[in-house]
Parts: structure tokens; C-alpha cells; sequence
């Protein structure tokens, strides 16, 4: 039960990392392209 319960705790990380990683790759694109 307890590697149930971690699974998605990892997968919400993972996933918040993604969408903050790519938050910062637009800001780094729209600087390049200013």
C-alpha cells in the first residue's frame, strides 16, 4: 500500500517540475526572440 501511495506523490513532482521547467523555457525563448 505504501508504494501505491508514493507513486503519485512522485508523478505530481515530476509533473509540477515539467510545467515549471517549461514556464522557464518560454521566458528564455521570448527573451531570445526580444
Amino acid at each position: 500500500m505504501k508504494k501505491k501511495e508514493v507513486k503519485p506523490v512522485k508523478a505530481e513532482r515530476l509533473n509540477s517540475y515539467y510545467e515549471e521547467s517549461r514556464s522557464l523555457e518560454r521566458e528564455l525563448i521570448g527573451e531570445f526572440i526580444k
